[in-house]
């Protein structure tokens, strides 16, 4: 059996973990991940990369987490300390060959060292990126990617690389490799340019009305595994998520939408527990269902449905909303009006408790995980 997951790292990386846990070994998981990521310092990185080699390099912040989520490594603990490691050091990044960015995280761990020196080879490991600027708040584990990137001159090779080096079994691919930046249209016909200004940074009132790839990006195309992925899948799972700049960020890469249409797999979708200020706020679930649909060009089969409102405390409720995946908004829930609509179509709902109440709007990702699983099971 194949399953494909459409998204961002944030939720698939987080869920992913737990697919890894519950999925028996003989389903075959594909996670397909967003290449819009354009903030902080991963565009600092791409900026640098394009200016030194005039190459674009697409975002490795997402495919590290997704990477890491999968990974059956003995040392994923280890591993784990430096996936969000930020250098802290005026270092120069040319002056860093894979085994010092291995080193500056971790330099009494002999033991490690020692596995990653014998699992990779000499020529790799020495191996610097030539890029003459500061490492500083860098993250070392994107640095990583860019020096493999750079050394192999392929990024599906980079990522076979990363596979082998973290134990991945299951399959991590970049939605394209190609620029992926995307605009966001309005009703009131404003433009907002890049991922990072339309998720976290514009402040805007007018709803979202379209999403479109920016002139730069218009070639960008899925790679030929993405293309296979979807057309050998029994079930393509899309993920919550900010509903444009995450998933549809997705949906509008050129071929994406037409492998879909003609896949006969059958297609799930996970809806948001919250809405989020300036992207989402005031849409209902139907809403959502009809934006995705709309990108997918076809009916979803499933969508997953928390119906659960927890009795948050003031200091809980002050922490939900100042959270940047949800900006002083709440909790959005399936009306009998939305469900009898949604219904009409043949959309088989599943709804529960699906609040993980540590973070307060994310999901309980083990009976996500669980609920993906029986519907598999209720398919054969």
């Amino acid at each position: 059996m194949n399953i494909v997951f459409i998204g961002w790292w944030n939720w698939q990386s987080n869920i992913l973990k737990w697919v890894r846990e519950v999925f028996p070994e003989d389903i075959n998981v594909t996670s397909i991940v967003s290449m819009s990521d354009d903030g902080r310092t991963t565009w600092v990185l791409m900026n640098l990369y394009n200016t030194t080699f005039w190459t674009h390099l697409p975002p490795p912040w997402d495919l590290r987490r997704c990477l890491f989520s999968l990974s059956f490594s003995r040392y994923k603990e280890e591993f784990s300390r430096y996936m969000e490691y930020e250098i802290q050091d005026e270092i120069y990044i040319n002056d860093l060959t894979v085994l010092d960015l291995f080193a500056l995280v971790t330099p009494e761990n002999l033991e490690f060292l020692s596995f990653i020196q014998n699992k990779v080879n000499k020529e790799i490991l020495d191996f610097k990126l030539a890029i003459p600027a500061s490492a500083k708040w860098h993250k070392m584990w994107n640095l990583l990617m860019a020096n493999l990137y750079h050394n192999f001159w392929n990024y599906d090779k980079m990522i076979e690389f990363m596979e082998f080096l973290l134990e991945v079994k299951w399959q991590v691919i970049p939605v394209t490799t190609c620029k992926a930046y995307i605009k966001a249209k309005l009703i009131d016909w404003t433009v907002i340019e890049k991922q990072d200004n339309i998720s976290n940074v514009a402040d805007y009132n007018s709803p979202i009305q379209n999403l479109e790839l920016m002139s730069c990006s218009k070639e960008a195309k899925p790679s030929e595994k993405v293309t296979e992925a979807i057309k050998n899948a029994d079930f393509i799972v899309v993920w919550p998520g900010d509903i444009y700049t995450s998933v549809v960020a997705n949906l509008i890469i050129w071929d994406i939408r037409y492998d879909l249409r003609n896949s006969s797999a059958k297609l799930i979708y996970i809806w948001n527990n919250t809405n989020k200020w300036w992207e989402t706020n005031g849409l209902r679930v139907l809403d959502f269902i009809n934006i995705i649909e709309r990108y997918l060009s076809k009916k979803l089969d499933y969508i997953i449905v928390n119906n659960y409102l927890p009795n948050l405390s003031s200091e809980q409720q002050e922490k939900l909303s100042k959270d940047i995946s949800v900006k002083w908004w709440d909790y959005v829930f399936l009306d009998e009006f939305d469900k009898y609509l949604i219904e009409s179509k043949n959309t088989k709902i599943i709804e529960d408790n699906f609040i993980d109440m540590e973070s307060l709007y994310k999901h309980n990702n083990i009976k996500i995980a669980e609920t993906l699983l029986n519907i598999m099971n209720n398919n054969q």
